[in-house]
C-alpha cells in the first residue's frame, strides 16, 4: 500500500499531491491499530486497514482516470505505462475488495472462501498481465 501510495504521488496532478501523503499516514495508523487492538487467534487479516487502503487506491485511479481524460495524453492512452498500471490495479483492488474485506469472515465458511479465493488470484493474475502489457507496449511516461 506504501509503495502505491508513493507511485501514485509521483503521477498524480500537483494538486493532488497531499492525498498520497495523507492516505499513507491513514493506513499506518489503521495498520498499528489493528496490530495493537485484535491480538486473538481468530483474526488473521488486517481487514481494516487493507480496507482503508484499498479505498484510496481506488480514489487515486479514479483521479488518475479523471485527468487522463481531460488531458491531450487520452489520445495515446494504450501507450502510457501508467495507463496500463492503473487499469491493473482498478481491476484487481476493485474486484477483490470484498474478499479481503470480508477475509476473516469467509475463512469460517470455505464452500464461500475456496472459489473467492480462485477469483482473487485470476485476478492477481489479470493485473500483472495489464503490468506487463504496459510495461512492452508503453512508453516511459
Amino acid at each position: 500500500m506504501l509503495f502505491i501510495s508513493w507511485f501514485f504521488y509521483k503521477t498524480l496532478p500537483a494538486k493532488f499531491k497531499t492525498l498520497p501523503v495523507i492516505s499513507a499516514a491513514l493506513y499506518c495508523a489503521t495498520l498499528a491499530i489493528e496490530k495493537y487492538n485484535f491480538d486473538n487467534a481468530d483474526y488473521f487479516f488486517e481487514s481494516l486497514s487493507y480496507t482503508v487502503g484499498n479505498l484510496f487506491i481506488l480514489v487515486y485511479i479514479i483521479i488518475y482516470f479523471i485527468d487522463l481524460v481531460r488531458s491531450e495524453n487520452i489520445l495515446k492512452f494504450n501507450q502510457l505505462t501508467t495507463f496500463w498500471i492503473a487499469l491493473g490495479m482498478l481491476i484487481f483492488y476493485l474486484g477483490t475488495f470484498p474478499f479481503y474485506g470480508l477475509y476473516n469472515e469467509l475463512t469460517k465458511n470455505l464452500v464461500i472462501f475456496i472459489p473467492a479465493a480462485w477469483v482473487a488470484t485470476s485476478l492477481n493474475y489479470i493485473m500483472y498481465l495489464m503490468f506487463t502489457v504496459g510495461l512492452i507496449w508503453g512508453k516511459p511516461d
